[in-house]
């Protein structure tokens, strides 16, 4: 990493890190930084069109993986993506990406499966689900496998027969009426 910056920045570079103390300090925070060989190669192939080289600050942004890395897209843009994609049917959905489409997956979009719910509801469903998401891509984990449901942001409460009614039906299904 130093030889590089030295090669791309020669007379910027050398003053301050022909100091062995310097390149120490740099080491010391890079590992403090948690980064990993890849995330240097990164950071070196981001700065290389920089005038001037990185502070150790700036350089470890630069080894950050943003999601415009991998191809995704923003929150945002992902979240109107799936807005659009809710009551399409499947055939028709296009995604820009798997995460779109398995944080979208776990979204209840509505009611009776396909009127859009209130903004207000759905938008932090599809953030969960994208923060965990973004959590494995950056873990380079599998983003494929269920995506725990968030509470909704509201419960609703029901009266005891309609609970009654909910755990008998329940019974019914498990075969276990007087369990």
């Amino acid at each position: 990493m130093f030889r590089t910056f030295a090669r791309r920045h020669s007379y910027r570079w050398r003053p301050t890190f022909e100091d062995d103390k310097a390149r120490q300090l740099w080491l010391h925070d890079l590992r403090r930084a948690g980064l990993v060989d890849a995330d240097v190669r990164r950071g070196l192939d981001k700065c290389a069109q920089e005038e001037w080289p990185p502070t150790v600050g700036e350089f470890i942004k630069f080894c950050r993986a943003e999601l415009a890395d991998y191809g995704v897209p923003e929150f945002d843009d992902a979240y109107l993506e799936a807005r659009r994609m809710a009551c399409r049917p499947s055939h028709l959905q296009q995604w820009s990406h798997d995460m779109v489409r398995i944080a979208a997956a776990s979204v209840v979009w509505s009611e009776d499966g396909c009127g859009l719910g209130p903004d207000s509801e759905t938008r932090p469903q599809f953030r969960y689900a994208w923060e965990i998401l973004v959590r494995r891509l950056f873990a380079g984990k599998p983003l494929e496998g269920a995506v725990p449901l968030a509470l909704p942001p509201t419960i609703r409460r029901c009266t005891r027969e309609v609970a009654a009614k909910g755990i008998a039906s329940v019974r019914r299904v498990l075969n276990t009426e007087d369990a």
